[in-house]
């Protein structure tokens, strides 16, 4: 009897202990960022640069171009560096030479299963000058493509929390 109590007490041990660890494991994480959407990019750029081309085969059509603080996103079929399909790239738009040279920082996403197309980064110093001074250094940027459309989200909180420790 003693011996089938202390095998139970053991058995619920066990029980518990794998309750307690299945729970922690699989911890859910909070979609919510905290994140302000500042704009919408569903405009082609209708001048949008010849390197386009170059870069993506010379048909166009699957390729659009949104201009947005000096920056240029792409969207296109597939990706730069990134694997999938609806892919969405960005680069400086200054920073693109005739011949489809890149100069500056390169940024790609693409889509995943359910998962959208996303490209997030921080503003520094060799950010396009027209986004610094609109959103300042330390802020975190973020772009989502949903289709034609691409969402702009920007996250003071690491440029709020640099300001308050000076």
């Amino acid at each position: 009897m003693a011996i089938a109590w202390a095998a139970s007490l053991v058995a619920v041990g066990i029980l518990v202990g794998v309750t307690v660890y299945g729970a922690a494991a699989v911890r859910p994480v909070s979609p919510v960022t905290g994140a302000t959407q500042v704009a919408s990019l569903t405009e082609r750029d209708r001048s949008a640069p010849e390197w386009l081309d170059d870069w993506w085969g010379g048909d166009d059509s699957d390729v659009t171009a949104y201009e947005f603080r000096g920056l240029t996103a792409v969207r296109a079929e597939f990706g730069l560096f990134s694997q999938g399909s609806d892919c969405l790239t960005l680069v400086q738009s200054d920073g693109v030479g005739d011949d489809g040279s890149i100069e500056g920082n390169i940024y790609s996403g693409c889509r995943a299963g359910a998962f959208p197309a996303v490209v997030q980064f921080t503003i520094d110093s060799s950010s396009p000058e027209a986004i610094q001074a609109e959103f300042g250094l330390g802020t975190a940027v973020q772009f989502v493509l949903d289709g034609d459309t691409i969402g702009v989200f920007v996250d003071a909180s690491a440029q709020e929390a640099d300001a308050g420790s000076d």
